[in-house]
């Protein structure tokens, strides 16, 4: 297992104000609440990110069986989209000086071809989408992240990296969402699944995020009088680091090599009046399935993906941060949790 000591100086890397943590959100623009630079960052690493993958994605296919024959959901094929950046920041402040301001980023977008918002795109769903990811900062054995290989590139299976076993125990422990409650595992996480232990449980600290859109107050007035809607191709994911050296690629290739991995969970309408279909899918994705060698850099037993992109013996990588404006959570995120096991 991982050394803490270590792994807790690789969390422990401070955030500007004016840059944040995982943040989920919707709507036609980013919420005024984020600083201008920040902003901007998210919006050019979305319009012209360094490395990208587009994937496939059957949303819920397993309980298009149940939906009405007019379905938009049922056959849809929609595109999970990840982008990596490396982006100039001149206007970013830091609290150690850098040289060449540069800031790493990550963004999830989804793209669907039915007319409207999201809650249309999912037959017209009005209870709460459910959303969990792994934070950026928790990393795999090299030898679950090369389970995504190029030949995965066109999936969005977890079952490469996590195995059968490990992804059926963790759509298991999800039942139906019912109206708002997203009856998420909140209180068990992934890391301590017995299925997944070994893999999910071999890095320390582990964190996940959750995160709940009720679909019924997805079109809304905002302060501005516009609409906020969640539409195809708009990003409702994000992470930006602190400003790095220029020079200092290291967490840009920690992010474009790592597994990505979410959960999304919805309650559908049904093909009988009154009744309900839907429940866990879980999603997996590597930008650069580039197989990756197993360096065990500081010797403690277990290669990670974060090891192969140290450029020295006992470098470390500084991984995204997890510091947020209390302000910016609250008015981009209806329902969030985000929790650390150390």
């Amino acid at each position: 297992m991982a050394k803490p000591s270590l792994l807790l100086a690789f969390l422990g890397v401070g955030v500007h104000a004016a840059f944040y943590g995982p943040t989920f959100h919707w709507g036609r623009s980013l919420s005024d609440d984020i600083d201008p630079p920040a902003r901007e960052v998210i919006q050019r690493a979305n319009r012209d990110p360094t490395l990208t993958r587009s994937v496939p994605l059957r949303p819920f296919e397993r309980y298009w069986g149940f939906l009405a024959e007019d379905s938009v959901l049922r056959g849809a094929e929609w595109t999970w989209r990840i982008n990596i950046s490396s982006i100039e920041a001149p206007d970013a402040d830091s609290y150690d000086a850098v040289a060449d301001s540069h800031v790493a980023s990550v963004t999830y977008d989804f793209s669907w071809p039915a007319d409207g918002n999201i809650s249309t795109a999912l037959d017209g769903a009005s209870g709460t989408l459910c959303l969990m990811t792994l934070l950026d900062a928790v990393d795999l054995p090299v030898a679950a992240t090369n389970g995504y290989t190029e030949d995965d590139g066109d999936s969005t299976s977890c079952e490469p990296v996590l195995g059968r076993e490990c992804v059926a125990a963790l759509l298991a422990q999800v039942p139906k969402p019912r109206g708002t409650a997203c009856m998420l595992p909140t209180r068990t996480p992934w890391a301590e699944v017995p299925e997944c232990r070994d893999l999910l449980g071999a890095f320390e600290p582990y964190g996940q995020s959750f995160f709940g859109l009720p679909l019924g107050s997805n079109v809304s007035d905002d302060r501005d009088g516009g609409r906020r809607e969640w539409l195809s191709g708009q990003v409702f994911y994000s992470n930006v680091s602190r400003p790095l050296d220029g020079a200092d690629s290291r967490l840009y290739n920690y992010m474009a090599n790592r597994v990505h991995m979410m959960m999304m969970s919805v309650e559908l309408p049904a093909a009988h009046e009154g009744q309900t279909a839907g429940g866990p899918e879980l999603l997996c994705m590597r930008v650069n399935a580039t197989e990756l060698p197993e360096v065990d850099t500081d010797g403690d037993g277990v290669a990670f993906t974060y090891e192969t992109v140290l450029e020295s013996k006992g470098a470390q990588v500084p991984l995204l941060g997890y510091y947020r404006s209390s302000r910016l959570w609250l008015g981009l995120c209806s329902a969030v949790v985000i929790f650390l096991i150390l």
